[in-house]
């Protein structure tokens, strides 16, 4: 292999550079994995030897070890994420940094992000984007669980009115969040349904982890071929769960306190929680 390598004429390190961006951020890389490689909370050797359950306490591990590294090493948000890929798997809160918290931002009114913002950046609690259903997955027009506004007390209620309407595959949602975003059909009084939108909703209490009343919430089990071992892929079911007319998140479209509905400056914008928020996204 030396040989060959000597015999090229390729320039390795002028490829490797152009495959990283640039020699700064290749350097940028080396800097985080040569911190993270000595660290026994990333050591590798006995993982394919672990079960699932220890697998994810790994993950919670490496996350928690990774976000003490920031810390003390001052990272940037990109060598953060940069320490996160170099994981070589999927992570337990993957889903709260690539789509929950982006979504929440992207999405929700100055009065939700106000008050959630910080608790949800130093993850005080933990979140995941419940987009796909036992009976649908990118077809968002064909979700069933609804959210129907009651302007009497001025909540919306979350509702899962059929098996295929359960939540699936939702990754964090298992064992590691506690809050979330739910796509939901949106249903104004008088029952005229204007499509999918999305709603923040607890899950689980900040006391004891508990799931909350009107919630049916469990881990889907192992994955095929025991893929994405580190990630509690879980389900949900709700039963007329109501939630404040607040947690819409409304930051293009609305709905009045009279029950009636505001479009956004263009429809699509009701669907930006669809968008892939990144490559490391996995609902």
């Amino acid at each position: 292999m030396a040989s060959a390598r000597a015999a090229t004429a390729i320039d390795v390190v002028a490829v490797r550079d152009l495959l990283h961006n640039g020699r700064k951020e290749y350097q940028k890389l080396q800097n985080v994995v040569s911190i993270m490689k000595n660290d026994p909370a990333f050591d590798k050797s006995q993982k394919d030897f672990m079960d699932r359950t220890h697998r994810y306490e790994r993950g919670v591990s490496m996350v928690n070890r990774v976000y003490e590294l920031q810390e003390k090493h001052n990272w940037s948000h990109e060598e953060t994420l940069i320490a996160f890929n170099s994981f070589g798997e999927a992570n337990p809160i993957n889903l709260h940094n690539t789509a929950f918290q982006p979504v929440i931002l992207s999405q929700g009114s100055p009065e939700l992000i106000a008050k959630y913002g910080d608790l949800i950046a130093t993850r005080g609690i933990l979140g995941c984007y419940l987009q796909t259903e036992l009976g649908h997955g990118t077809n968002v027009s064909s979700l069933e669980t609804t959210a129907t506004y009651l302007p009497e007390t001025r909540e919306f209620e979350i509702n899962s009115p059929s098996l295929t309407s359960s939540k699936w595959w939702v990754g964090a949602l298992g064992k590691t969040a506690t809050h979330g975003v739910v796509q939901a059909k949106l249903i104004l009084p008088g029952g005229k349904d204007v499509g999918p939108h999305l709603f923040f909703i607890q899950l689980r209490s900040l006391e004891d982890h508990k799931s909350l009343p009107g919630r049916i919430i469990g881990d889907i089990g192992p994955k095929v071929h025991g893929g994405f071992t580190t990630v509690d892929n879980g389900f949900a079911r709700f039963d007329h769960v109501r939630i404040p007319k607040e947690n819409m998140l409304s930051k293009f479209a609305q709905v009045t306190d009279d029950g009636k509905y505001v479009q956004p400056p263009h429809a699509k914008l009701s669907y930006g929680g669809v968008r892939v928020p990144s490559p490391d996204f996995h609902e």
